[in-house]
C-alpha cells in the first residue's frame, strides 16, 4: 500500500517536472544568450552537465521528503 502511494508520488513528480523541462528545453533552442558565461556552456555543452546536477538534487530533495514524511506518518500512528 505505501510503495504504490510512493510510486504514484513520484510518478506525479517526475511527469512534472519532465513537462517542464521539455518547455524549458523548446524555450532554450530559440534564445541563445549573448552572455559569454552561458554561451560558452552552451557552446561546450557543460549547461547539461548542470541541468543534470540540479535535476539530481530536487530529486534527492524529494525522496528525502517523501522518507521524512512516512516516518511523521508512522510517529503520528504510534501516539
Amino acid at each position: 500500500m505505501i510503495i504504490k502511494q510512493l510510486f504514484a508520488k513520484f510518478s506525479l513528480v517526475f511527469l512534472a517536472v519532465l513537462l517542464q523541462t521539455s518547455a524549458l528545453l523548446a524555450q532554450a533552442s530559440k534564445v541563445i544568450p549573448d552572455d559569454g558565461m552561458a554561451n560558452l556552456m552552451y557552446q561546450s555543452g557543460k549547461i547539461y552537465v548542470v541541468v543534470g546536477v540540479i535535476l539530481l538534487i530536487f530529486i534527492g530533495v524529494v525522496f528525502y521528503l517523501l522518507a521524512l514524511d512516512r516516518r511523521i506518518k508512522k510517529l503520528e500512528d504510534e501516539i
